[in-house]
Order: C-alpha cells, then structure tokens, then sequence
C-alpha cells in the first residue's frame, strides 16, 4: 500500500487506521491521506509492464521506464491494483487496458486486518490464481545447447476484471502438497539431463529431490 495524490476510497486517518470511503469528500485531505493497493509478484518484468521501484525502500515509486532490464532485486512487477489510472497493453488485440483490480470483499478484509495489525493480522502474502495461456517464452538454452521454454502463466481475471485472491496456508498435510507434480517435473529434467545447477531449471531438480526426501 502507498500513498497517492490521486482521489481514492482507501484512506489513512491520522492515527494510521484505514478507511473506505463510501463517497468523495472535501475534508478527506484535512484528515486522511488517499492510498492505493498494490499485489506484486518476483514475475518478470517485461516491456510496458508496470512495477514498484524499491530501490529506496521508504519511498517505493510507481513506474513503467525501461530501468527494468537491469533486473535487479529492487524491482516488483504490479500484478493488480487499485490504481484505476495503470494500464497495459491487450496483445491480443492491440489496446490498452487498465492493470486488474483485487476484489471489493478482498479490500474489507485487507482494511479490516491492516487496522489489527498491532495484532499481528496485517496482510502481507496472498495466493494469485493463474492459468496457462498456452504460450511459451524461449528462456535461452541450457547447458546441453539444448532450447529451454518456460511456460506463460497469467493471473486469473474474472469479468469484473478482478483477480482470484485466496489466503496463504499457515501450514499444510501430507495431502496438501503437489508431490504427483513434483515427481513429474523431476522426471521431466532427468528426461533432458538438465542437472546442472547453472542450467535452467537445474537448480530446481536439485532443490526438488531434496524435499521430496525430507518429506518422505
């Protein structure tokens, strides 16, 4: 959450309790600072796409300058917010389109839990739903000289162009966990003899097997 001089629902009283406007009001600036909400990810970040720059952490900025090939830590690509003036690109069709919005229910409960958050109850992680577009992005090759794709994923938009929110899990069983997935990626890079850890994906067979054992 950062804060805007932009009109906003999302307000922040003197004594750092958040509020949601019903309706625009002329006092809103004497009492209470407008704020948006964003969700970011560690996605890539590619051109036209919108980020927050923390390179200074107290003052993250809003930005979509080219400054995102450096790909350095510092940069957190905005997957949805509640910044109506952001919008990207519709490469099926050539148009703009403002970036998605979390859901009303999500910002209630957003606002309700950021006002315990002396409790401990502050949102700081969510699950984003995704779904395979059925596009792929050439990564380079591996080690092998062999090509490496990876997979499109995108956030689930619903028709209300808000995104699937769901709560991150405290803790998981046995049954929880994607083992069968897992197993089948591991299979995928022994298929390849993709082992070594500089090599796409290497990292991840070694990482994999290793927690397939501690579980087991």
């Amino acid at each position: 959450m950062l804060p805007t001089n932009q009109e906003s629902n999302l307000l922040l009283d003197y004594e750092n309790l958040m509020h949601i406007a019903k309706a625009k009001l002329a006092c809103h600036r004497l009492y209470y600072k407008y704020q948006h909400l964003y969700i970011i990810s560690n996605e890539e970040i590619k051109d036209n796409d919108w980020y927050l720059d923390f390179r200074i952490a107290t003052h993250p900025i809003v930005s979509n300058s080219p400054m995102h090939v450096l790909k350095v830590d510092y940069y957190k690509k905005i997957i949805a917010t509640t910044d109506t003036s952001l919008s990207i690109i519709n490469h099926s069709n050539g148009t703009w389109k403002n970036l998605p919005t979390p859901s009303q229910s999500f910002i209630e409960k957003y606002v309700e839990q950021y006002n315990k958050s002396n409790k401990g109850n502050k949102i700081t992680d969510v699950r984003i739903e995704y779904v395979d577009n059925g596009e792929e992005d050439w990564s380079g090759d591996n080690i092998t000289g062999l090509p490496v794709w990876i997979e499109c994923l995108e956030p689930v938009v619903k028709n209300d162009s808000t995104i699937v929110i769901k709560k991150v899990k405290d803790s998981f069983v046995k049954d929880d966990l994607p083992i069968d997935i897992i197993e089948s990626m591991i299979a995928y890079c022994e298929k390849n003899q993709i082992y070594d850890k500089l090599a796409n994906h290497g990292d991840f067979y070694y990482k994999a097997k290793q927690w397939l054992s501690s579980i087991q």
